[in-house]
């Protein structure tokens, strides 16, 4: 299947650089709606704040860790970590689906595979709209009407 019919292959190195198979699906769109909500509550305010700053990237990056630090500090981490563990739910690595043990064990002291993978979740889902241009738009993908 392809990232059309939802099955999305990708790769994420772990803490000593051994490579993963991944196979995510897109979510649903009854359960990916609450997602997104959620998710925007969490990170919309300082995405929104940080895509107004322009200026090079090292001032980005400290913008973006100046803005989400008091963002997520101010989620509980209950919740949060639920709202991971949902997310992982549409994962696979090597085979195996990330839920229960097959995820403490994956990630036992291995937290960056982890926000990779999560990271790759989102963004494929395309749950944070001010990540894919707000209307759900990308400028390159624009086509000419050619009655017009």
């Amino acid at each position: 299947m392809s990232a059309v019919h939802g099955l999305i292959p990708f790769v994420v190195a772990d803490y000593e650089g051994n490579e993963h198979t991944y196979e995510m699906t897109l979510m649903p769109a009854g359960d990916g709606m609450q997602m997104s909500y959620e998710l925007m509550g969490i990170l919309a305010a300082p995405l929104a704040a940080l895509s107004k700053g322009g200026g090079d990237d090292d001032e980005e990056d400290a913008a973006l860790a100046d803005l989400l630090g008091p963002a997520l500090s101010a989620v509980e981490p209950t919740k949060l970590t639920n709202l991971s563990k949902k997310l992982l739910a549409t994962v696979t690595r090597d085979g195996s689906p990330m839920r229960d043990h097959a995820l403490d064990v994956a990630y036992r002291g291995n937290y960056t595979e982890m926000l990779v993978a999560l990271s790759k979740v989102i963004l494929e889902n395309r749950f944070i709209p001010l990540l894919d241009g707000w209307m759900g738009t990308d400028e390159s993908d624009t086509t000419t009407n050619p009655a017009g």
